[in-house]
């Protein structure tokens, strides 16, 4: 069992050893997206599950913001509800490291269905699986989770695509047409749990890649009546499979769908925002070596932006062979069974790597940016430098290939070979003594013992290589295949050791004095930080992307200084969001509060407390680290009541116009409204049915007693969905004062709520359930057929 299974046992133990003390918990991963985003985002929706409500809205952030509509979040992931089991930082640890394994796992299955050799299989795994694109991102969870499914996207299609078909026997057609309906069931699944992992960018590329790849197939098959057929078939049953996945993720699809149209992202991403994190020129040099840029878990890094972005080492094993099956497509030296056995053509994975090259240099060529200008989709996402997945892709299978060729040198090789493993010693050597020589005490000495160390790691990886030729049997080896795959598996190990900082085992649940403080102090009323202040603060100290620093303390202290979303882990809510969109009302009320530090409108938004790294000549009521917490001046409240004969009514022509009034110095909430014109406001479909309870967070309900009719506005986000009612009867819920939710109420006791129901989540839970229905009948159906036992 083990001879033929091998390979997976190395993508499997390489993820295991080098996240071993964050899967037994003694560690917790927290650099960048886990703490600000993902565990405040998770753990809402736990305690939403836990008091027995749907996860719809998150009342901690950003006065309010749809929760399960924000993609991201990927709270219908199934893997994800092992978070309902064990705690939630170890299951976010648990399911980072999972997803690795995944992704490596899938290679191995696609280069063994590819009929790579099991060294083949080996090395394209680890390449992919333990390269740095899929571990340094592994933090990132959504991204985490959407590369591990890319492989098996792949190798679902590529199944589908290698049925047999016969249309010139009764029996044999039901087999073939039971086989087409497993393919397809199977990849309709693989596709819908990709769509629900929340990254919508790693998704798209993947459809991107998968349309070439299947296009590739097509047209590189001679055209004959067979093929034609087979092709229409395929293409029926791959239009399908999407359709069925579509259907199957709708429950997360929908309402994501409803928030890009809410956000200032409806149209396109900014220019600036979109070309951020361009692939770096110099970085290139880091196939070679990981850290000929320096490394912040180690030190320093001198490179552009963020480490993590550009990072795509593969290993020096994968890279050498690539260059060398790259090579034999010239020479028309590769095996028979590369081109015609396989499903691919090296020369496809070939010609990925350039095209994927110049796309992901971004704004560094002139490429990209007309795409931005003039092709759709391209100016939906951030950072072209994510394009590399492709690229290691191709790279990691074409060095599978790449791999088989590995012969005893001989000859004028066995010359070369010596030759090239002295001189990897020889590199070591200058490497070293650099190393002991220079003087870091200099900026240029820093430089240089960065790329001395860089130098070292690759002469070391050189010297592997060249010994593993040197000592290579004539005949297949399976101790010396191991031992490749040992030196892979070590270089891997080494180029990603450190590259997610750990924090202490109880970052996430361990309670802070200022967390508790504002706690005490605010009650229901938020915290703010202003965003310039914000990111100086979240930058320079605590994720800066320069070094890493002293991990466990920048850790702690992240949390101490309540950054935006942090807050949630200590029941203090933000009118920040450092979600990835958020509603263009909320986005265009917070700008106008940036622009004119207005405290008249910081009480409109509830705002209770600032944070600041400047002093402010306010009351101070506690601090942590760099920053202070002040108090703000003035009256800040949720709810604001405007009597009829003291409310001045200002209603306004449009959008635009509301926004100028809200910012004008004159505008007071205590006694102003703004309304436009245009908006009648929404309108329940039916009265409600029951009471809604205090702790939900789904909706807001209070008891009011009028002495004459009020405008009462809620500092809650306005948002599609939410709707009005008093004493149980649908009343019209206006957008006011730009971005808030106002009704109005009549004199009298009444009881005033606020329900979120949007008809787009109930309408994705119809969908998702019509594909389930779907899905399990063709399943049955599939199961009944006759020949079931030969699919596969």
């Amino acid at each position: 069992m083990f001879r033929r299974h091998w390979p997976y046992a190395f993508v499997i133990a390489a993820p295991i050893i080098l996240f071993a003390p964050f899967l037994l918990g003694v560690q917790m991963v927290y650099w960048g997206t886990p703490l600000l985003q993902f565990y405040p985002w998770r753990l809402a929706a736990l305690e939403s599950v836990r008091a027995g409500f749907l996860p719809l809205w998150n009342p901690w952030l950003g006065n309010g913001a749809p929760l399960a509509a924000n993609y991201q979040s990927a709270l219908f992931y199934p893997p994800n509800w092992l978070s309902l089991i064990i705690p939630l930082d170890l299951s976010l640890n648990w399911l980072m490291v999972l997803h690795i394994i995944w992704a490596g796992v899938g290679m191995v299955k696609l280069a063994r269905s590819l009929n790579y050799s099991l060294l083949g299989q080996v090395v394209t795994g680890l390449a992919f699986g333990m390269g740095q694109y899929v571990v340094a991102r592994a933090s990132f969870y959504s991204i985490n989770a959407a590369v591990a499914w890319l492989p098996w996207v792949i190798w679902a299609t590529d199944k589908l695509l290698n049925a047999q078909f016969s249309v010139h026997n009764t029996q044999w057609r039901q087999v073939a047409l039971s086989r087409f309906a497993f393919h397809g069931l199977r990849l309709s699944s693989i596709l819908a749990l990709q769509l629900l992992t929340g990254h919508a960018q790693t998704t798209w590329y993947t459809y991107l890649l998968l349309a070439a790849w299947v296009l590739w197939r097509a047209f590189s098959q001679p055209i004959t009546q067979s093929s034609i057929t087979k092709l229409i078939t395929n293409s029926l049953i791959l239009l399908l499979s999407f359709l069925l996945a579509i259907l199957l993720a709708s429950i997360q699809l929908l309402p994501a769908f409803e928030l890009l149209q809410q956000s200032p992202r409806a149209e396109a991403a900014e220019y600036e925002f979109v070309m951020t994190y361009s692939f770096s020129p110099w970085r290139l040099l880091t196939f070679l070596a990981p850290d000929f840029l320096g490394n912040p878990a180690r030190g320093q890094f001198y490179g552009y932006g963020n480490y993590i972005e550009d990072a795509v080492y593969v290993g020096i094993i994968p890279l050498l062979f690539a260059l060398v099956a790259g090579s034999k497509i010239f020479r028309r030296q590769l095996p028979n069974h590369s081109i015609t056995q396989s499903s691919i053509s090296p020369i496809l994975l070939f010609l990925i790597l350039p095209i994927t090259l110049i796309l992901a240099l971004g704004r560094n060529t002139p490429i990209f940016p007309w795409l931005y200008a003039n092709v759709p989709t391209f100016d939906m996402f951030q950072a072209p430098t994510r394009m590399m997945v492709w690229f290691v892709f191709a790279l990691a299978l074409l060095a599978g290939q790449g791999v088989e060729q590995w012969a005893t040198p001989q000859g004028r090789a066995l010359y070369w070979t010596r030759l090239g493993t002295a001189g990897a010693v020889a590199l070591m050597g200058t490497a070293g003594a650099t190393l002991l020589g220079v003087d870091t005490g200099t900026r240029v000495g820093q430089l240089l013992s960065t790329a001395a160390w860089a130098a070292l790691t690759l002469g070391v990886n050189l010297l592997a290589v060249g010994l593993l030729s040197l000592f290579k049997p004539k005949s297949q080896s399976m101790k010396w295949e191991l031992a490749v795959a040992v030196c892979l598996a070590a270089d891997l190990l080494y180029a990603n050791y450190g590259i997610h900082p750990p924090a202490p085992a109880d970052l996430y649940r361990a309670p802070t004095e200022s967390g508790r403080a504002l706690a005490a102090e605010l009650g229901d009323q938020r915290l703010y930080q202003f965003p310039a202040d914000r990111e100086r603060v979240m930058f320079e100290p605590y994720f800066s992307f320069l070094t890493y620093g002293e991990a466990r303390d920048l850790s702690v202290g992240a949390r101490a200084v309540q950054l935006p979303n942090v807050g949630v882990l200590e029941g203090v809510a933000s009118a920040n969001n450092f979600d990835p969109l958020v509603s263009k009302y909320y986005k265009g009320f917070t700008d106008v509060v940036s622009e004119t530090q207005s405290v008249t409108l910081l009480n409109l938004m509830n705002v209770g407390a600032v944070t600041s790294s400047e002093e402010l000549p306010w009351e101070v009521i506690t601090s942590a680290r760099e920053v202070v917490f002040y108090r703000v001046p003035g009256e800040a409240k949720r709810l604001w009541l405007l009597p009829e004969s003291e409310a001045q009514v200002l209603e306004v022509a449009d959008e635009a116009a509301s926004r100028t009034a809200i910012a004008s110095p004159a505008f007071n909430p205590a006694q102003q409204i703004v309304l436009e014109a245009s908006d009648a406001g929404w309108l329940a479909p039916a009265p409600l049915s029951e009471p809604i309870t205090p702790h939900n967070p789904n909706g807001f309900s209070i008891s009011l007693n009028l002495h004459q009719a009020n405008w009462v506005v809620l500092a809650d986000t306005w948002y599609p969905g939410w709707y009005a009612y008093v004493d149980g009867q649908p009343t019209p819920l206006r957008r006011a004062n730009y971005a808030f939710r106002a009704v109005w109420v009549p004199a009298g006791a009444h009881r005033v709520e606020f329900l979120y129901a949007p008809p787009t989540f109930q309408l994705a839970v119809t969908l998702t359930g019509v594909g389930l229905l779907i899905w399990l009948a063709l399943a049955v159906a599939v199961w009944r057929m006759r020949g079931i036992h030969q699919i596969g």
